[in-house]
């Protein structure tokens, strides 16, 4: 049982790690116009994802999702259960529906964004089971 809490918050903290670090990466490719500033002290949070381009928000999409494929892939390498994996992703999940309740995001985004933590975990977790079936 312990085992299981500690694969899942390992999943947890991995994937949010490697969803920071992938944004991170992001913001170095993609320069923020220097009006977004601006506008986010004005709070208008419309107006700043008409500044930012698609390819910065499709750039934060891969970051959940290598984020939520990384999570699942250590919360089943340490489990040895995959459904487990999906457990991860849904926490992740939750996470990230918090965020798009804090910041108002396109509708494209919430929609796709909802979608793709649990899928990822599973196949993190799918891909893990398969590695360690081979060891």
């Amino acid at each position: 049982m312990i085992r299981n809490i500690l694969a899942v918050l390992s999943g947890i903290i991995f994937g949010i790690l490697t969803i920071g670090i992938v944004e991170s990466i992001g913001h170095k490719i993609f320069t923020v116009p220097q009006e977004v500033t601006q506008t986010i002290e004005n709070a208008d949070t419309d107006a700043v994802f008409a500044l930012v381009s698609s390819e910065i928000l499709l750039f934060v999409l891969v970051a959940y999702i290598i984020g939520s494929f990384v999570g699942g892939f250590i919360t089943e390498l340490i489990s040895k259960r995959l459904l487990l994996a999906v457990v991860t992703g849904s926490i992740l999940m939750l996470g990230g529906v918090l965020n798009l309740f804090m910041i108002p995001h396109p509708i494209w985004f919430v929609l796709v964004s909802i979608l793709v933590y649990i899928p990822f975990a599973w196949l993190g977790g799918l891909l893990s089971k398969k590695i360690i079936n081979h060891l």
